[in-house]
């Protein structure tokens, strides 16, 4: 009922969207942000994602999914702004699957974090294959270990740059910058 979002009962407004963040510290923090302001900071974070490297000719492979109060929906508006086309992913719980896709798409990008592409490195490595066509490996929101690189261009192809992004679209001005 209309009622239900009625300030009297302590919900936000309409107009407000709850997401969490943790930051560099990694420790979840809560923050309620207007529709413009969730789409101002997208906007700014797609034009970091334009600095790594994303063309309006790339494919990008995008992962992780949605999840209480997360901000990965973000990514997707942050994407749009880029004029990529965008191959959302999510799910990397079966990598074999997740390999599937990306022989079957060939996106030329994957935006993801180190610890989501692991498993699926793994298992390329483990068939002994590469995803040749890959051509930028961006990554935020965690640190890329040097051990987890190598093992990356092993999957990878020869000509794959890895760039990161500060990966958080409720302060892209902040990450921006």
């Amino acid at each position: 009922s209309k009622d239900h979002f009625s300030s009297k009962n302590n919900y936000p407004s309409n107009n407000k969207i709850w997401i969490s963040s943790g930051g560099s510290s990694g420790t979840p923090k809560s923050i309620l942000l207007s529709h413009e302001e969730v789409l101002k900071n997208c906007e700014i974070h797609g034009k970091g994602y334009v600095h790594c490297g994303i063309q309006p000719n790339d494919l990008v492979a995008t992962f992780g999914l949605p999840n209480v109060l997360t901000s990965e929906f973000t990514v997707i508006l942050a994407l749009l702004h880029t004029h990529a086309g965008i191959l959302p992913i999510g799910d990397v719980s079966n990598p074999e699957n997740v390999i599937k896709l990306l022989e079957k798409f060939k996106p030329s990008v994957l935006l993801v974090m180190p610890s989501d592409f692991l498993p699926v490195a793994n298992t390329l490595l483990l068939y002994n294959k590469r995803l040749e066509f890959v051509n930028l490996f961006i990554f935020g929101g965690e640190p890329l270990r040097n051990s987890d690189k190598e093992k990356f261009m092993q999957a990878l192809s020869d000509q794959t740059q890895f760039r990161s992004v500060f990966q958080s679209s409720d302060c892209g001005s902040i990450g921006y910058q």
